[in-house]
């Protein structure tokens, strides 16, 4: 099953927006937000993770959860296909936040613009 990139870079940014603020993303916003189906969504949360892996980001993938806010049997599988010493989840998460969050009332605001919008 093929991705659409223009989708992937949408939700990549979503995701960037979530760890900023600390928050998650159910995977029920996600089918709604971003109009991908159930089978869909696992295959667009490892594309966000070879995404951030390639380009030795946090793995933005942990940030997306079901409703009672577990990560998916998928992230698990994904990481440890790629890790030799695989992060767990919750360093996996740590990881987005501590890089991402902009703590309030300050001006530290860096716009990540190198995934196009187009």
């Amino acid at each position: 099953m093929a991705y659409d990139k223009q989708k992937l870079a949408y939700i990549i940014r979503y995701l960037i927006f979530c760890a900023e603020k600390k928050q998650f993303l159910q995977y029920e916003d996600m089918r709604k937000i971003f109009g991908v189906s159930g089978e869909q969504v696992g295959m667009y949360a490892g594309e966000v993770g070879n995404y951030c892996r390639d380009e030795k980001l946090p793995l933005l993938n942990a940030l997306i959860v079901n409703r009672y806010g577990s990560v998916g049997d998928g992230w698990e599988d994904f990481v440890k296909a790629f890790y030799k010493n695989p992060p767990t989840w919750e360093e996996a998460v740590n990881e987005c936040f501590e890089t991402y969050h902009i703590p309030q009332g300050t001006d530290r605001f860096k716009p990540y613009n190198k995934i196009s919008i187009l």
